[in-house]
């Protein structure tokens, strides 16, 4: 039955985009009629500024779309921003390159956001947001040292507490976890002088090594007095639903934004309970993979592998685990990737995934053991 209420959508690839492209999209007939109700935080955004207007008018509109599609995982924000910043696009100024990158880091487009963080670090050696962002991207796609030598470029001493968080984020993923979590515990004493996403990224460095180390006492810190932010309650969710705590998550997740991230976690959640709302959840993501697919964008990849293994489909789930993989390298893309590789039994995935953590250092236990373990029996 849930197969039939996702028409086919994690099909092979080829099946897939043509699954998709016989969808037809529906067109409203009456100029009256309600297309879509924004949520109140993206009812004060204009989107069609004039080619004119000063940019110092524009930014800050921009800057909180941005910043609103993070918290609260809407991506139709992004795509809000990208209009506000449209009649800037040849303009090589710092500020205008500055947001240019972030909308680009924001909508999954990292190359061509390194490349705009890395002009305006040629016009401004000491920009922190281009600094920070260029470690964030190194450490999504995995790439550590060179997150770390970003984190280490900043000089500034005003900024030393986010060079200190930026490091202890790359030390909690490369192997010297227990320094990490010493460092973060002593930059929260200093959490009142962030602002508030500064105050997030603090956060979620933390809550991810809570996950991976399986820390119960971080974890407890972390989340008592967690933000409404999707990012830190897919984490949340997560700490939940791996300890068993089943009716904890579902509770978290209920009335929680529409975002991709939460309805998979939501509908995980709903179908360990047999709650009957499951199908319907799962439908509701049907929707959300649909325009994705319609749009043919392997920027979330992630999401459609993740679904994928909700389904019990490891052969889809692999395909685009290995996907994902060539963009992200999180703990979430570890996860998924490890997940599809061990259900269809691929040696070679393993392999690979195995190899990665060695080089890197890593640091999930678990998942380091269940490689391990796996290998070992198929040799």
């Amino acid at each position: 039955m849930l197969r039939q209420v996702l028409c086919g959508l994690l099909l092979m690839s080829s099946h897939l985009w043509s699954c998709a492209v016989l969808a037809q999209p529906w067109q409203p007939t009456d100029p009256n009629q309600v297309v879509l109700s924004l949520p109140r935080y993206a009812q004060t955004y204009r989107v069609n500024p004039s080619p004119t207007t000063p940019f110092e008018q524009v930014a800050p509109q921009i800057s909180q779309a941005l910043q609103d599609a993070y918290v609260y995982g809407d991506p139709r924000l992004i795509g809000q921003a990208q209009a506000l910043l449209m009649p800037y696009q040849q303009s090589t100024q710092t500020d205008i390159l500055l947001l240019r990158a972030q909308a680009a880091q924001a909508d999954h487009a990292f190359d061509h956001a390194k490349q705009l963080f890395q002009q305006v670090l040629a016009q401004a050696p000491q920009q922190t947001q281009a600094q920070l962002s260029l470690a964030a991207l190194a450490v999504v796609q995995g790439q550590f040292a060179s997150a770390r030598q970003h984190c280490r470029d900043m000089q500034d001493l005003s900024v030393l507490v986010l060079k200190m968080i930026c490091e202890a984020q790359i030390d909690a993923v490369a192997g010297q976890s227990s320094k990490a979590k010493q460092t973060l515990l002593t930059l929260s004493t200093l959490r009142h002088t962030l602002s508030s996403d500064q105050a997030l990224w603090l956060d979620l460095i933390q809550a991810d090594l809570a996950i991976r180390t399986q820390d119960a006492a971080l974890a407890q810190r972390v989340f008592a007095n967690a933000t409404t932010s999707v990012p830190l309650l897919i984490l949340h969710a997560d700490w939940l639903l791996h300890r068993g705590q089943f009716a904890e998550a579902l509770k978290l997740l209920t009335n929680a934004p529409a975002q991709d991230g939460v309805l998979i976690r939501l509908a995980r959640a709903q179908l360990l309970l047999a709650h009957p709302d499951a199908t319907q959840t799962l439908a509701r993501l049907a929707k959300h993979q649909q325009q994705l697919l319609l749009r043919q964008d392997v920027g979330h990849a992630r999401e459609i592998a993740h679904m994928a293994l909700l389904l019990r489909q490891p052969q889809q789930a692999l395909q685009w685990a290995k996907i994902n993989w060539q963009h992200q390298r999180e703990t979430i893309d570890v996860v998924i990737y490890t997940t599809a590789a061990l259900r269809t039994s691929s040696t070679t995935d393993l392999q690979i995934l195995q190899a990665w953590l060695r080089q890197t250092g890593f640091v999930y236990p678990l998942i380091q053991q269940r490689i391990d373990q796996a290998l070992r029996v198929a040799s």
